[in-house]
């Protein structure tokens, strides 16, 4: 009974049910609309970003990356857990999809993962929760920051010239940083694909054609 309580408490700080308000999207879950930036673009950020933030690919499309890592919270993984499988993973799954206008729809749904990767996974959508919330912020910020330096033209021409210099300085930086993560996430698996691992090696065959990607793109 009381570790039927203990996951309940968990459960409830997970789902934003302990006083976070409801995002201000259609769905309720973290998602955005950004314009002046294609889908492919999107996509690398979100996975150079969170690789660095210690997420592993699990599955990529066209259109979908879902990415997981285990949960580091103590308290969740000691509930969320399971005698088969005693850390649960937390996962995101991105969808990406173009629209009119050079425009990319973005969302996320948040979950965590009970017995990851076998036949007997628990799914726990906690995408209203904090980290929920925070992921809408951070979409808010890339959107103005996107959208900003798109519509900021009414500029002079030195101040134009100077925030494209620090916007093309940080976007190299940010894509040095996503190809060194990548290639250290290539190395674990080539390990993992030594031993057979298929998946470690579909991961692998991922991060080479995103670095190639990335370093045509760091030269633009």
């Amino acid at each position: 009974m009381k570790r039927m309580l203990m996951m309940i408490v968990v459960i409830i700080l997970l789902t934003g049910c302990a006083g976070l308000p409801r995002m201000n999207t259609s769905s309720g879950r973290p998602e955005i609309t950004i314009c002046g930036v294609g889908k492919s673009e999107i996509m690398e950020k979100v996975v150079a970003g969170f690789i660095m933030a210690g997420f592993n690919i699990r599955n990529t499309s066209n259109f979908q990356i879902v990415m997981g890592k285990p949960v580091s919270n103590p308290l969740v993984g000691a509930m969320m857990g399971s005698r088969y499988d005693s850390t649960p993973e937390s996962r995101l799954v991105w969808t990406f999809a173009s629209l009119d206008n050079n425009c990319t729809h973005i969302g996320v749904v948040v979950q965590i993962v009970t017995n990851p990767g076998s036949a007997f996974e628990r799914i726990t959508d906690v995408s209203t929760g904090k980290d929920g919330h925070e992921i809408q912020e951070e979409f808010e910020r890339l959107k103005a920051r996107v959208e900003g330096v798109n519509s900021g033209r009414s500029e002079g021409p030195s101040q134009t010239t100077t925030m494209k210099e620090q916007i093309k300085q940080k976007r190299q930086e940010e894509i040095r940083r996503g190809i060194e993560n990548m290639r250290e996430r290539m190395e674990e698996d080539k390990t993992l694909s030594e031993k057979g691992d298929v998946e470690a090696q579909k991961r692998i065959t991922y991060y080479e054609e995103r670095i190639r990607i990335l370093e045509a793109d760091y030269n633009k």
